[in-house]
């Protein structure tokens, strides 16, 4: 007898008890995937303040011996799907002559365009991407004249996405994020 009252109270999980757990996790999960998104998406858009920070160090070391900026191709072409791509660098993109690449494959794709000499020299360098593949392309760069002051706010076209960088005045040489994202 004494047997048959220790296996009668062993018991397991009801079912409301399991769907009470079950619910609890759901509630968790909602919570928690899209802060995780959110924070790798932040992780990835590193990428490109770094890379922008490299691109304008080489330009300013090529300006001390060359006295001139460099132009360099859009590298790699703009993809719609947030994934990396390789970074090749070849004899007359410009990419070649400056010195820099980074290391590995890249999220976004990196452009610069220059003009003028000496005095007149100016930069911008930019890094376009769209992370997670909603249409939202994500900007970041930097716009360095050696002389004079910007007359308006400049606008940038990378692979038709006009007005994707939009300069501000009092951040010139400080790499940036684009004021029209909505991603911050």
């Amino acid at each position: 007898m004494i047997k048959n009252l220790k296996k009668k109270s062993v018991r397991g999980f009801t079912l409301i008890e399991l769907m009470i757990v079950v619910a609890i996790i759901g509630i968790l999960a909602a919570i928690a995937i899209p802060n995780f998104l959110r924070y790798q998406l932040r992780a990835k858009s590193g990428e490109a303040t770094v890379n922008v920070a490299g691109i304008k160090t080489a330009e300013v070391a090529y300006f001390g011996s060359k006295d001139e900026f460099v132009p360099a191709d859009l590298n790699p072409e703009l993809s719609d799907a947030g994934v990396r791509q390789p970074f090749t660098t070849a004899p007359g993109d410009g990419w070649y002559e400056l010195g820099w690449m980074p290391e590995g494959r890249v999220y976004f794709s990196y452009q610069v365009d220059a003009e003028g000499q000496g005095g007149q020299a100016r930069f911008t360098a930019s890094a376009v991407a769209d992370l997670d593949a909603n249409g939202d392309v994500q900007c970041w760069g930097v716009q360095m004249p050696m002389t004079g002051s910007l007359e308006e706010d400049e606008s940038s076209v990378i692979d038709g996405h006009a007005a994707c960088l939009i300069w501000d005045a009092s951040r010139i040489s400080q790499v940036h994020k684009a004021s029209t994202d909505a991603f911050y």
